[in-house]
């Protein structure tokens, strides 16, 4: 089966064309997890859904790529708040061309744990944020973003985690904690956190090389 259902709400694509079949699945099932083991996928626009959980191998051993120059890999789906749980595990690969955009852009979403997640750029190729959350009048709350890495020796995004709301970091960094930040090469990274640390709840551990 393209998206074989192995074990109780554990989804599990065969390419990368059937990620999205399978995070569908899950959601019509009321929430699940999608399980993406070693390999390399090529995706784009991926929607995460309400009570999905997206998860990888570990970084260096499930790898996305990504296969716009516009488009984000992974979204949240816009409107009303959302919790998704966990998103990680996995190294996501910029497109060659790409020049701008996100990696991860997630609207309104809470209570959510993004986990062990390298950025690599690809030859000229680079995310302008490696992940962006935004609000708009419901926002972020509670949400968890640990042990990010961008080991690309080619160019990273420009900003690894990014908060966007008019500049009112206050509604999408709220109780947010981040921790374990990695910039190991720091080629076209000009910032690691974009955003006002009084809003968040704990930034810790990390390393910061430029080589």
């Amino acid at each position: 089966m393209a998206c074989s259902n192995s074990a109780v709400n554990m989804y599990q694509p065969a390419s990368g064309s059937d990620v999205q079949t399978c995070i569908d699945n899950a959601a019509s099932a009321g929430g699940g997890i999608v399980y993406l083991k070693p390999g390399s996928y090529t995706v784009s626009n991926l929607t995460i859904k309400q009570n999905v959980e997206l998860l990888g191998a570990g970084i260096g051993l499930t790898i996305l790529n990504d296969n716009s120059t516009t488009q984000p890999v992974i979204k949240g789906p816009s409107g009303s708040r959302y919790y998704f749980g966990r998103v990680g595990g996995f190294t996501i690969k910029a497109n060659s061309s790409r020049t701008s955009g996100e990696a991860i852009s997630l609207v309104n979403f809470n209570s959510c744990v993004l986990h062990d997640i390298e950025f690599q750029g690809n030859g000229s190729g680079q995310f302008g944020q490696g992940i962006l959350l935004k609000s708009t009048d419901q926002g972020c709350y509670g949400n968890t973003i640990r042990h990010i890495v961008v080991s690309s020796q080619n160019s990273g995004p420009g900003t690894v985690i990014a908060f966007a709301n008019g500049g009112d970091y206050s509604t999408n960094a709220n109780a947010t904690s981040i921790e374990d930040i990695y910039v190991y090469f720091n080629h076209g990274t000009t910032a690691v956190i974009d955003a006002l640390r009084s809003a968040l709840t704990r930034v810790s551990g990390g390393l910061i090389e430029s080589n």
